[in-house]
């Protein structure tokens, strides 16, 4: 009986077999091999939703700010209602400009142009910035420069008084060099955020989708009209676009998205064109990047350039497009590469009309 027992007690510590600890390892490699292949898209849902959930948050605050004052605030550089109907010329003959001081510069600031970025009107980075999830910039399309609708003025704060303040110089993509080395270093950056007019904006793609039409391909395969790279102010179709609007009606937030570019759409290749007011670049900018992330050539509901539509509902993973129009019709490909491949995802789109 006792050896029985002593048996049985030496049996009990005599630990795993190997075919048991083998087991136990296979069973742990498949877990681990769940979890790591799981969890960088884990990680990118929950950056996704924080991301959604600072869209809505700027939307909420800008729908306020719509029914305080009858408008989205304009974005930066874009011409303050203050001189309405005037050319550059104009503006430049008023004797409050003509010095070069702090002074001139800062009447330009509040009378000729809106030099502060959303941020500051809405008030949204007083205590924490409100950033890109996805950013690793400000130069969003990684051409190493910023354009127009990238930059947004950082706020330089005092020292002992705390206030802050911003460039008193309008950006036009070769001087703040010191505001563009500071924002190139940075990590993350605010969303992008373009304001228009939507009546305004329907007439110019209009013009622009008219002149595809009319000017067709060039021999790179290209459309100047559809790329919204031209912009022709003797145009009768432009007849009626004069700068600022009187009101912002509508507006797009752009992020990079997970695929962390915004991919062209944000229009830093010159336009061509003759006469254009020096005073009206940011809102024909501004109308360029809206028509692009707003851009569905296939009519079919989804943005072309959108990341969600490009990954999750395929598109652009089809053929060339046939855009119909009054002028004509004609087909173009989608101008990013298929959503599977390398830079074909397309950056976060958040339109709101």
């Amino acid at each position: 009986m006792n050896k029985t027992r002593n048996r049985t007690a030496t049996r009990q510590h005599d630990g795993f077999t190997l075919i048991e600890l083998l087991t136990v390892i296979a069973i742990i490699a498949i877990l681990a091999g769940l979890t790591f292949g799981a969890l960088p898209r884990v990680l990118e849902k929950a950056r996704e939703k924080a991301l959604t959930n600072n869209l809505n948050q700027i939307r909420t605050a800008l729908v306020t700010y719509m029914a305080d004052h009858g408008s989205y605030p304009p974005g930066y550089g874009f011409r303050s209602w203050a001189t309405r109907g005037q050319t550059w010329q104009q503006v430049q003959q008023d004797p409050r400009f003509r010095e070069d001081n702090d002074l001139s510069k800062r009447l330009m600031q509040e009378v000729v142009y809106y030099l502060i970025p959303l941020s500051g009107f809405l008030r949204l980075n007083e205590d924490k910035d409100i950033v890109d999830e996805f950013s690793e910039g400000y130069d969003t399309d990684r051409d190493n420069q910023l354009g127009m609708m990238e930059y947004s003025p950082i706020p330089q704060e005092d020292v002992v008084t705390g206030v802050k303040s911003y460039p008193l110089e309008l950006y036009l993509g070769n001087n703040l060099s010191g505001q563009v080395q500071q924002q190139m270093s940075l990590q993350q950056r605010p969303f992008i955020y373009v304001p228009v007019n939507l009546r305004q904006f329907k007439t110019v793609r209009k013009y622009w989708l008219e002149r595809a039409a009319e000017i067709g391909t060039d021999a790179n395969g290209t459309n100047a009209a559809l790329e919204a790279r031209i912009w022709e102010p003797n145009d009768p179709r432009l007849r009626n676009v004069t700068f600022p609007p009187a009101t912002y009606d509508a507006f797009v937030l752009i992020s990079v998205g997970p695929g962390t570019n915004t991919h062209g759409i944000l229009a830093n290749t010159p336009i061509t064109g003759t006469g254009i007011n020096q005073l009206d670049w940011y809102h024909i900018s501004a109308l360029r990047t809206y028509f692009l992330a707003t851009r569905d050539l296939n009519t079919n509901g989804e943005l072309d350039f959108d990341f969600t539509a490009r990954t999750k509902r395929g598109e652009g993973s089809v053929g060339p497009y046939e855009v119909r129009t009054k002028r004509g019709t004609f087909t173009t490909d989608n101008d990013l590469p298929d959503p599977k491949m390398p830079g074909g995802q397309g950056p976060w789109i958040y339109k709101y009309e």
